[in-house]
């Protein structure tokens, strides 16, 4: 793939609320050309621009760097909003702090927020996700990445992989990059995204062969962080019918009662708490009361470290 260079050009600032974190929000489900461990966040912008971001204390400090492209001085604005740097999850904390599933999880990562995706980047997750388990989910990703995306060379020479471009997405492609039989269906949502703006192709997805109801609300969730939607799978399921003792087919009622208007938010904490393992090792670390991330690598708080953009 061509590899691309860019320029800086320009670098602002905005403050933060106290309990915001970029190291707990950058390093979670983030690939080795997203996040540095030296506080530093690189977030896609538009088609060709790229944010470097870090914290000092309450205030994100950013550089923008470019090719020829303009389209950052339209979204520049939105860089927090991108983040969720605004977002308030004080509520969501209060409910969850002490749960069996998710409460070592929320102490660990106090300062996370879920960073916005566009309805495209969602799909391309939700789709690999289908019937597989984290590493299979999100090495299909990865490939995918590595095999269709541009490069784009910062000052500092690291690579930024932005996200394929529906165009460059073939059934042929996706299968190179391990979709398998799902290929059929990331190519079916890659030509709709090729005619619908961000917005209308959240709404057009459940029409697409392919998609059920876990993919859409995973979309959602990321997309439009839509933190009522219920992506659940068979792995969390299993794992809340069984820590809240009730039968699987209560599940999402169970849900709703323990976490109002913050189940999709609660499944994603789960996953990390988890560290995304099997259900069978899911199931074993909760007997254990084994609840908190990173007792295995690579997980979604270490993906980072296992996927460099070369």
């Amino acid at each position: 793939m061509n590899t691309i260079r860019s320029r800086q050009v320009y670098r602002g600032s905005f403050r933060v609320d106290r309990n915001f974190s970029l190291d707990d929000t950058g390093r979670v489900y983030s690939f080795g050309w997203m996040y540095s461990p030296t506080n530093k966040f690189f977030l896609e912008l538009c088609s060709g621009s790229i944010a470097e971001l870090r914290q000092d204390n309450d205030t994100i400090y950013y550089s923008i760097y470019s090719t020829s492209s303009k389209c950052w001085e339209d979204v520049i604005d939105m860089i927090p909003w991108m983040i969720g740097a605004r977002e308030d999850y004080s509520d969501f904390y209060r409910l969850g702090r002490n749960d069996i599933l998710i409460g070592e999880a929320i102490k660990l990562l106090r300062g996370y927020r879920l960073r916005i995706s566009s309805p495209w980047q969602s799909a391309i997750i939700a789709v690999a996700q289908q019937n597989a388990s984290f590493r299979q989910g999100w090495w299909m990703v990865y490939r995918l990445y590595l095999n269709t995306s541009r490069r784009i060379r910062l000052p500092n020479n690291n690579i930024f992989l932005e996200t394929p471009q529906p165009s460059s997405i073939s059934e042929e492609a996706a299968r190179l990059s391990g979709y398998g039989y799902r290929s059929k269906t990331l190519t079916r949502v890659a030509r709709l995204a090729e005619k619908y703006s961000s917005l209308d192709l959240v709404e057009e997805l459940p029409r697409v062969k392919g998609i059920g109801v876990y993919s859409y609300n995973l979309v959602r969730l990321f997309s439009l962080r839509d933190y009522s939607a219920k992506p659940i799978d068979r792995w969390s399921e299993r794992l809340v019918a069984e820590a809240y003792k009730v039968e699987r087919k209560r599940v999402v009622e169970v849900l709703e009662e323990k976490f109002p208007g913050w189940v999709g938010l609660a499944v994603l904490f789960m996953t990390i708490a988890f560290d995304a393992e099997v259900i069978s090792r899911a199931l074993e670390r909760l007997q254990k009361k084994q609840n908190r991330p990173g007792l295995v690598e690579p997980s979604p708080i270490t993906l980072w470290k296992y996927t460099p953009p070369e």
